[in-house]
């Protein structure tokens, strides 16, 4: 949800990708299913779940663990739903802020 956001609202040329230290073998219905009929929804990226190390990034976050050289966003709500959502937005926001 939060690489939706950004993308949503990232300047143009940048593009945020979703990776984890242990992805699933496959993409949750839980995201899209939060994000229903948000602006954000069509920046979901639908594409299988990707390791860290299958990605290059210029900045990378790390939502609610730590990975080396990474902007850490630990989180108040950590159940996947609607306050997570909220809590992801808002953080984006800020951070597109000040771009």
């Amino acid at each position: 949800m939060a690489a939706a956001f950004y993308n949503q609202a990232a300047p143009p040329g940048w593009k945020a990708v979703s990776a984890g230290l242990e992805p699933q073998i496959l993409l949750g219905d839980t995201a899209q299913e939060l994000l229903g009929e948000d602006v954000a929804r069509p920046f979901l990226d639908l594409t299988p779940p990707r390791a860290m190390d299958a990605v290059s990034a210029s900045k990378v976050i790390a939502i609610d663990c730590h990975v080396s050289g990474a902007e850490v966003w630990e989180l108040e709500h950590r159940d996947v739903g609607p306050g997570m959502r909220e809590e992801l937005r808002l953080k984006v926001r800020q951070m597109t802020s000040g771009q």
